[in-house]
């Protein structure tokens, strides 16, 4: 399971594309559509998600993880399914059980800012509350030591950039083959 996360124009639809041709990978239908709008049940959603286990598979992000930056910041509470602690704290058990290889996309905060500002696609809330988004990605990818922190914009030259990406993809591919074992 691999799992990007970021806040929005951090470049993470970007990467996941990238990923998925580059390893043939799938990737995860999206249960939040670019208006906010709730595309499937999210306990429902992460219940199924889990049940499956170790997955070959790409989020472009997770419920798990994302809704508690962006339900509070967004919405001033989470969603009434992820109110009940029993199920929310083992279900982060059995997620952080799993684990996934997180990528977080965290380029330059007015990066960022410029991205969002300049997406006609991103509603009004995501653009008045992107640094607040941010800085909680920042702060939740310092606490899993194991992720891997993308900055796009660390890579000035293409080569640079394409040596960068296939840095990624090998990281990714040793995630994978070490996981091979659970999975077959």
């Amino acid at each position: 399971m691999i799992v990007i996360e970021g806040p929005d124009g951090s470049g993470k639809t970007t990467l996941v594309r990238y990923l998925a041709e580059t390893l043939n990978l799938p990737v995860a239908n999206k249960i939040v559509g670019s208006d906010l709008s709730v595309l499937a049940n999210k306990r429902e959603w992460v219940d199924a998600n889990l049940n499956v286990g170790i997955q070959r598979i790409i989020f472009d992000r997770h419920c798990l993880i994302s809704e508690g930056i962006y339900g509070p910041l967004l919405r001033s509470t989470l969603p009434d399914e992820f109110k009940n602690f029993n199920w929310y704290a083992e279900s982060q058990r059995m997620f952080k059980a799993i684990q996934p290889m997180l990528i977080f996309c965290l380029p330059p905060l007015d990066e960022v800012k410029a991205n969002v500002a300049s997406d006609e696609v991103n509603p009004q809330g995501i653009k008045d509350m992107v640094e607040p988004i941010y800085w909680s990605y920042y702060h939740l990818a310092a606490g899993w030591p194991e992720s891997i922190r993308w900055d796009y914009t660390r890579h000035q030259t293409e080569n640079q950039h394409e040596a960068a990406k296939a840095y990624i993809s090998a990281k990714v591919e040793t995630y994978l083959e070490r996981r091979k074992l659970w999975i077959d």
